[in-house]
């Protein structure tokens, strides 16, 4: 069997990526997967070790269709936020060990997804194996001086490591192995689909504004229901959260004060998510931590106006010609942005048709040919 492996192209992805065993099989984290299935496209077979989420998959989860991808489940080894708390996912080691060492045994193209547990485990494994073709992807933000040291961890292992390194953001990096890579999001056929809509998108009556995301402190997202209060109904019909998170009670309680409605949708799949984009203004994102989020490249795919805090690489695609970076997260800089462009609709529509542009850069297509010229060279 090993032997069979090795001759052929034959892919071995390690990641902390959700996963649910339902009766009619592995439902997946539906984005990641979406990008698993067009790498199915180059690979004979792919065999995906990720955490078991238990039986009942959230909204934003997939059943895939593609038949040449096998899933293997690991215990889901969380901690806290603490290094105390950490230290549990001890217990789950061993297993993990067991089956991913003996994965990477048996295979010679090898895909990590970090910052995780799993991932940390291959990367020092990596160490060893000259003679594999690893591709290590760290979806952080590459430049952050203040992560979780977990994090800093990971960025330290990769920084010595002569296999390829996948980052968001271009920062002169004088190792050649270590290479910019956007994260995909639509098809080609899609964005072509999305940027129709956006050109004939309206800015002329009231605007609907979008979050999305995790509804954690990090993310922002309590900053933008306190920034709604600011306004009135004359001008923005509503405000749309789409997620779910620790602060979901919070924030309901918080929109119980506005006088904009304020809709909760908790988790959305694909085609309900393109949906309120569709039908959508601005996107308003004030994240403390990111690499580069996907949900910024789909916002603008649909022409809906950026307005976003300025972490990792999001100035490298973002900048005053096709939004707003936030100079600080508050809420007086949100509000005061989200004003400036309500007072002016045709810098609103002016930005929202430069958004468009961003979108091209985040298809499938580009990331399977870069894969195949820029990492494995298959």
């Amino acid at each position: 069997m090993a032997e069979g492996l090795q001759k052929g192209k034959q892919l071995l992805i390690i990641s902390d990526t959700a996963m649910w065993r339902t009766p009619q099989g592995i439902s997946v984290f539906e984005p990641a997967l979406r990008e698993v299935e067009y790498l199915s496209s180059i690979f004979e077979r792919i065999t995906w070790i990720g955490f078991n989420y238990g039986l009942t998959p959230l909204k934003n989860t997939k059943h895939s269709s593609i038949s040449n991808i096998d899933y293997i489940l690991l215990p889901k080894a969380f901690g806290g936020s603490s290094i105390i708390s950490k230290l549990r996912i001890i217990k789950f080691l061993p297993k993990q060990l067991i089956i991913i060492l003996s994965q990477i045994r048996i295979h010679k193209f090898i895909h990590t997804r970090g910052p995780s547990v799993p991932a940390l485990i291959a990367i020092l494994v990596s160490y060893l194996l000259h003679h594999k073709k690893f591709w290590h992807k760290y979806a952080g933000n590459w430049v952050q001086k203040d992560s979780a040291w977990a994090y800093a961890l990971q960025r330290y292992l990769l920084k010595h490591v002569n296999h390829k390194i996948t980052v968001n953001g271009n920062w002169g990096e004088k190792n050649e192995n270590i290479i910019s890579f956007e994260n995909p999001t639509f098809s080609i056929t899609e964005v072509a689909v999305a940027k129709a809509v956006g050109i004939e998108k309206n800015f002329n009556s009231r605007i609907s504004i979008l979050f999305v995301g995790n509804l954690e402190t990090t993310k922002g997202v309590h900053l933008v229901v306190q920034s709604i209060k600011n306004f009135s109904s004359d001008a923005i019909e509503k405000l749309v959260i789409v997620g779910d998170g620790t602060l979901r009670t919070v924030l309901k309680q918080e929109a119980t004060k506005s006088l904009i409605p304020i809709v909760f949708t908790g988790h959305l799949n694909r085609m309900q998510l393109n949906e309120l984009y569709s039908m959508c203004h601005i996107f308003v994102f004030p994240s403390f931590s990111e690499g580069f989020p996907k949900v910024l490249a789909e916002a603008c795919a649909f022409g809906c106006v950026p307005v976003t805090s300025n972490v990792s690489s999001i100035d490298q695609y973002i900048n005053d010609s096709n939004g707003v970076l936030l100079k600080e997260n508050t809420v007086d800089e949100i509000t005061n942005n989200i004003n400036k462009l309500l007072g002016n609709r045709n810098l609103l529509k002016r930005l929202s048709l430069e958004a468009l542009k961003v979108a091209p850069k985040f298809t499938f297509e580009r990331y399977v040919l870069r894969v195949e010229q820029d990492i494995f060279q298959l």
